[in-house]
């Protein structure tokens, strides 16, 4: 089985243009309650056909760092806290967090991008969408929503919305990585090496953009200087587990077994779902 591990990025800060709602039809009527929701957490101390055994495996680590923040540092900050207590397995703190300066922040997008990650992280992706479309409602041009959408879309194996939303995400902020870097992701899915290298071609490299890059040299090019470079950014950035991880698949896929048993264990597991680690363990195995 191939099966890549996804080092798809959550959100981003970044200007836009034109409105519109990317909440599914099928959630009117929990939009409708949005007074009621947001009351409850105040009281919170095609072309190609989908390659279904091909596994999408989210990364998340947000990229607020790695794109421009906004010009509030506090809310920025405040904002990376929540965060942070999310994406690594403290949600209900993180959550917990973010009620607590509700009344400062509750005019921000940045705060319920925040609050819509937390609640996708937890899988409650009724809830992520609702809070996600408060994003738009507070600032319609807001890019790193969009993006989030095409997340929650994509955990729903929706694929053609999820490429859609970060699709306007990227249109939305041309100059912005994180959604093209999410959008060559999931071409990659569908075996499309070519188009989703040339979305990255432009792109500064950074280690997820050289990971990439790595990743798609494996498996149409030259494997060898792939594992090289895979080798290389896993021992510049061992702290990141879905670059380890992404270098262990490639090793099992290379008939390195026992070099792939060692990589999997220096994985941070707090960092990663336990549905990731026992995935990838299984395919070193050889069970799927």
């Amino acid at each position: 089985m191939k099966a890549i591990l996804f080092l798809l990025l959550l959100t981003f800060m970044a200007c836009a243009q034109n409105s519109r709602k990317y909440a599914d039809v099928d959630d009117a009527e929990l939009l409708s309650k949005a007074t009621e929701l947001d009351q409850s957490f105040k009281q919170r101390p095609s072309e190609v056909k989908y390659n279904a055994s091909v596994d999408l495996i989210m990364d998340d680590t947000d990229s607020f760092n790695r794109e421009t923040l906004g010009q509030d540092s506090k809310v920025s900050g405040f904002v990376n806290e929540i965060l942070i207590l999310c994406n690594t397995n403290e949600v209900d703190q993180g959550l917990n967090k973010a009620d607590t300066q509700y009344y400062q922040y509750k005019s921000h997008p940045d705060y319920w991008n925040a609050v819509g990650i937390c609640y996708y992280k937890k899988n409650q992706f009724r809830k992520a969408l609702l809070y996600l479309q408060k994003c738009l409602d507070i600032d319609a041009n807001y890019a790193p929503a969009i993006n989030s959408f095409g997340l929650v879309y994509l955990a729903q194996k929706k694929i053609n919305k999820a490429y859609e939303a970060f699709s306007a995400s990227s249109k939305k902020s041309p100059t912005a990585a994180t959604p093209r870097l999410n959008m060559a992701q999931l071409l990659m899915s569908y075996g499309l090496y070519g188009k989703a290298e040339t979305l990255i071609s432009n792109l500064s490299d950074n280690f997820k953009v050289k990971t990439l890059h790595a990743i798609i040299n494996f498996y149409t090019k030259d494997k060898d200087s792939a594992l090289a470079d895979l080798k290389k950014l896993s021992s510049q950035n061992d702290s990141d587990p879905l670059l380890s991880l992404n270098y262990g698949l490639i090793l099992a896929h290379s008939g390195k077994k026992s070099d792939a048993k060692k990589v999997l264990r220096s994985v941070q597991k707090n960092l990663i779902t336990k549905e990731q680690y026992q995935l990838v363990e299984k395919i070193i195995e050889g069970e799927l």
